[in-house]
């Protein structure tokens, strides 16, 4: 039986979200989803909030991602290990590949990069989650293990979705489980 439940369908924003923007992109929870919009292929935007859950103890996250258009030039995904808007881990989902990439002070200091089954389309829904057990995370895009990282140290409860580039996403059904 699970410890912790923590789910968001986004009717409201209860669980304080809270977003980093640029003046091209913008977060809005609204009719049932969390939207990120950003107008700019330079930019970032990201919105996060910080859970109950333990990060050193097993757990699953799962949410399902509304895509405009997926391409090679932007990219959308989730944000664990979120301690501020300059450190953070970035699971990354663009054309045909996932990234993990590590940030520390807004430096990337670590990637790992594999290539996913997820071609160029238009209005494409996309199924992501995270398995965390006994210290190797696993990350699925559509139910296809993206990749696995052994011995990867999380030590914040921040979590949250980003998008860059020219990109428009619907988050929804995000869920914890422990």
């Amino acid at each position: 039986m699970a410890k912790y439940q923590f789910s968001d369908d986004f009717e409201t924003n209860s669980n304080g979200w809270t977003e980093s923007v640029s003046n091209h992109s913008k977060v809005i929870i609204q009719n049932g989803v969390l939207r990120i919009e950003n107008k700019s292929i330079k930019d970032f935007a990201e919105s996060h909030c910080f859970v109950g859950f333990n990060v050193n103890e097993n757990f699953q996250i799962q949410c399902v991602a509304m895509v405009k258009s997926l391409d090679n030039r932007s990219s959308f995904g989730l944000l664990l290990d979120y301690k501020d808007d300059k450190n953070f881990l970035a699971l990354v989902i663009r054309e045909g590949e996932a990234s993990l990439l590590k940030y520390v002070n807004n430096q990337i200091t670590d990637r790992k990069t594999d290539k996913i089954k997820l071609k160029a389309k238009k209005d494409l829904l996309v199924n992501l989650s995270i398995e965390s057990t006994y210290s190797l995370i696993k990350f699925y895009v559509n139910g296809m293990k993206a990749f696995e990282v052994p011995n990867l140290q999380l030590t914040s409860n921040g979590i949250g979705f980003y998008v860059t580039g020219e990109q428009s996403v619907n988050f929804d059904d995000f869920a914890i489980i422990q």
